[in-house]
């Protein structure tokens, strides 16, 4: 007698192995995921305060100056055919990624000028 050796049975046959082993371990066949320190969150100055308007107001204009920022990437990933010229626009992460970083921080230096009572909001 001859046993045919056809790949998808092969693929099959070892794909349910693999799944038998996985449900009979479990997580135990990789290493524990490494342990994520959260993220310290600082206080915000006390609503209503010189320092709190300060920090609002810094924060709009940097999602304004981001928002322009992202415009720009946008067109340009649009004119090079990477992307769709939209309100919609979907950078790659290689060209959000700089964006996004610039923007973080500078709101984490809106907040460390507020903390710090540097910040000032023009009068409104």
């Amino acid at each position: 007698m001859r046993i045919r050796h056809d790949p998808a049975t092969a693929a099959a046959i070892l794909l349910v192995g693999v799944a038998a082993l996985h449900g009979l371990l479990g997580s135990r066949l990789g290493p524990a995921p490494a342990a994520v320190a959260p993220a310290a969150r600082q206080a915000l100055p006390a609503a209503g305060t010189q320092a709190r308007t300060a920090l609002e107001w810094c924060r709009e204009n940097v999602a304004i100056i981001h928002d322009v920022h992202w415009a720009s990437a946008c067109s340009a990933a649009a004119a090079a055919g990477e992307a769709e010229d939209s309100t919609e626009c979907t950078l790659p992460d290689e060209r959000a990624r700089p964006l996004n970083v610039a923007r973080a921080s500078a709101e984490q230096q809106c907040l460390d000028d507020a903390l710090a009572g540097t910040g000032a909001a023009p009068a409104r």
